[in-house]
């Protein structure tokens, strides 16, 4: 078992039902500079477990690579391993204005300029 994350990019903060829907349907996700700059800086500091020595694979904090597909990123986080990288994964995603989605939490984190681009109740 793992924690679990989605990434993706949006051009407003979503719902919680908005981005559950788009973690099941990649189709309305789009691809784009954001995402790839996300998915690259992520690959620096965590290798996907490919690149890892297999002597070193007790280090990866993956349970599974990251599963690049439809424009977002699935992330598979060992347990033992979620206080150190959920805060980086944030980090890195928030800084290029991406969506974090937590199944596990059902919460939707953004960065504060998606929040204050999207059109207030």
């Amino acid at each position: 078992m793992s924690f679990d994350l989605a990434v993706f990019y949006s051009s407003r903060a979503l719902s919680k039902e908005e981005a559950k829907r788009r973690c099941l349907d990649s189709s309305e996700v789009q691809e784009g500079a954001p995402m790839l700059a996300f998915q690259k800086d992520l690959a620096v500091v965590y290798p996907d477990l490919e690149a890892i020595p297999e002597d070193k694979l007790e280090s990866s904090p993956w349970s599974f690579s990251p599963d690049r597909s439809g424009g977002q990123t699935f992330l598979c986080i060992r347990w033992s391993a979620v206080d150190t990288v959920v805060p980086i994964i944030f980090e890195i995603a928030l800084k290029h204005n991406l969506v974090v989605y937590d199944p596990q939490d059902d919460e939707v984190y953004v960065s504060n300029e998606l929040f204050d681009a999207s059109p207030q109740p």
